[in-house]
């Protein structure tokens, strides 16, 4: 009978255990994936980076083009081309942004985001985007 009355305690320990667990994990909001749209790029135009901030949060990359890097700095982070000649035409290849570490839900995540550009001259230019304009997940 002893034995049963010690199972039964130490079921409703672990049980326990278990559900705090749950519940701190639940604390953490779900990492965040940033992506940009598709857009049209005129003939000769190529993008050679991307800049994204946060408000909060982790920044990583997913896949990169080939030959680019990235540099992180604290909530921020600047992917971009190593030379002009590896600057993409097709804005499908660009990076996906992982925003690890958000606190609370992530309602008040602020996201902020530019393209640099390079024209057939090698001039460069940007574009800004806003949250509404990027794909979240």
């Amino acid at each position: 009978m002893k034995q049963a009355g010690r199972f039964a305690l130490v079921v409703t320990v672990l049980a326990s255990m278990f559900l705090a667990s749950t519940v701190t994990a639940a604390d953490y909001a779900t990492p965040v994936i940033i992506k940009f749209p598709a857009f049209s790029l005129s003939p000769g135009q190529k993008v050679a980076g991307v800049t994204v901030k946060t408000s909060q949060g982790r920044l990583y990359t997913g896949c990169l083009p080939g030959r680019w890097r990235c540099e992180y700095g604290g909530s921020s982070i600047h992917c971009f081309s190593l030379h002009p000649q590896y600057a993409v035409a097709l804005t499908g290849l660009l990076p996906e942004i992982i925003v690890r570490d958000i606190s609370g839900s992530g309602r008040d995540l602020a996201i902020e985001a530019s393209i640099e550009y390079l024209d057939d001259n090698g001039k460069g230019y940007s574009k800004e985007f806003n949250s509404s304009d990027l794909i979240i997940k």
